[in-house]
């Protein structure tokens, strides 16, 4: 009885060890207001902004997306008000998540089996030099009729976030249907022992128990 009695107890302390910290949706853009871009807007193309057009879409299946078209091959889409992570529940940024798909020279959807990712490409401004990573079609996962990506910021700590910017496509006429940009950070662990005061209190724990047993 004693021995299961001390089992329970060291089970218990090895659980309330310390766990991977997850990462928590610090900045979430969903796109789903009717009218609501969420602060992000157009630039690029060959006439500036003339010619090209971003909304807010509501598709068929209930999906919000921000929608954009353009008449040049520079077409971007950025959200460029700071980002600034709360320290006091956040130890560093983690990934930027984004889905997507490419609109053809009509507006049509873009079939995944002629997208081509020249051109394409996703990143942060950290407010010290622009980081743009491309997006090749192996960095992508495909989600429905719509891809999706996710780009490692780790190495930019807690530093403001300056700019978001997407390229969706280097091919001209083309344009995007963004459903959502998604930017993480890791919590702050909840203060729990050590595992060392842990793994103490367990081994003293079984030598009472031993000097009991004799």
């Amino acid at each position: 009885m004693k021995m299961k009695k001390f089992l329970l107890i060291l089970a218990a302390a090895v659980m309330a060890m310390p766990q991977a910290a997850q990462a928590d949706v610090v900045f979430d853009f969903e796109f789903n207001t009717a009218g609501d871009r969420e602060g992000w807007q157009h630039n690029g193309g060959s006439g500036g902004n003339s010619g090209m057009f971003q909304s807010q879409e509501t598709l068929a299946d209930g999906t919000g997306v921000l929608q954009g078209q353009g008449d040049g091959p520079d077409l971007r889409v950025l959200h460029n008000p700071d980002l600034s992570l709360d320290t006091t529940a956040f130890t560093n940024w983690t990934t930027i998540d984004l889905r997507f798909r490419v609109l053809d020279t009509d507006g049509n959807v873009e079939p995944l089996a002629d997208y081509s990712a020249n051109g394409t490409f996703f990143g942060i401004d950290p407010g010290s030099a622009f980081d743009l990573s491309p997006l090749p079609l192996n960095a992508l996962t495909v989600d429905g009729d719509f891809y999706t990506a996710s780009l490692d910021i780790t190495g930019f700590g807690t530093a403001n976030i300056g700019q978001i910017r997407f390229d969706p496509s280097g091919t001209t006429g083309e344009g995007y249907q963004l459903d959502y940009v998604r930017v993480n950070a890791a919590p702050i662990a909840a203060s729990i022992p050590e595992p060392s005061s842990l793994a103490l209190l367990g081994l003293g724990g079984l030598g009472m128990f031993v000097r009991r047993r004799k």
